[in-house]
């Protein structure tokens, strides 16, 4: 008795010239049943199908927001330790003392004695509207959650307000070189740093200083910061 191509063919049942194939169905052997099911004619869609389809689809505000979010920046990472937290009135900033040499850590970077100017020939400024928070940029500046007071002569460390805990504890420095020029380094921090301008939002990536004209915006994990001249 033969088989048919619709039939289960184990393995064991065929010939070693055709065991590892699968026999073919000829076309023109289809049954019955399909090519009737294939000649049927196009249902004609519904008019109100038609009408609803045409119908342009609106978002709603949660939709467009979620979208809005989707295409800036992923959701930012708390910090694990939230045992610190600082807040406005508080003694945000520390300056360094005179003869200060500061930590091993800022060799090679921004806060670094050799990179820093040590009197820098304009003032400029971070503002924070949402939390408040002002911060003068005249010297080398450490910013971050508690951000280290080891540092030399000519720096600064200042605490930011940060109610969302996204900022790190050492999260990112701003300084003058010895050209008079501002640069912005990130140390590796958990969210990131950014300076957001007319070429749109750059990452500071960690080891590579970026250059820092004003004005601008600099967002530290969550924070953002007008970035201005002190002068205007």
């Amino acid at each position: 008795m033969g088989w048919y191509a619709d039939d289960e063919v184990e393995t064991d049942m065929l010939v070693p010239e055709h065991r590892g194939t699968t026999p073919q169905q000829d076309v023109a052997e289809q049954p019955v049943v399909e090519q009737a099911v294939a000649a049927q004619p196009a249902v004609e869609q519904p008019i109100e199908s038609i009408e609803q389809a045409a119908q342009p689809v609106v978002a709603s505000p949660f939709q467009e927001e979620e979208h809005i979010n989707a295409n800036t920046s992923e959701q930012p990472a708390l910090i694990p330790d939230d045992s610190y937290n600082a807040h406005l009135g508080d003694d945000l900033e520390y300056t360094a003392e005179e003869g200060a040499e500061g930590s091993d850590e800022w060799d090679g970077t921004v806060l670094s004695t050799a990179f820093m100017k040590k009197e820098p020939r304009y003032v400029y400024r971070l503002v924070n509207a949402i939390t408040g928070q002002s911060i003068v940029v005249d010297m080398g500046v450490l910013m971050g959650r508690k951000p280290s007071q080891d540092i030399p002569q000519g720096a600064k460390s200042v605490r930011l307000v940060d109610p969302t805990r996204t900022v790190s504890r050492n999260h990112a420095a701003i300084s003058f070189d010895q050209d008079g020029s501002l640069w912005i380094e990130d140390y590796g921090s958990l969210n990131g740093t950014y300076v957001i301008d007319d070429e749109g939002e750059r990452q500071v990536v960690k080891g590579t200083p970026m250059r820092l004209t004003a004005p601008c915006k600099v967002r530290i994990g969550d924070q953002v910061f007008d970035f201005e001249d002190a002068a205007e």
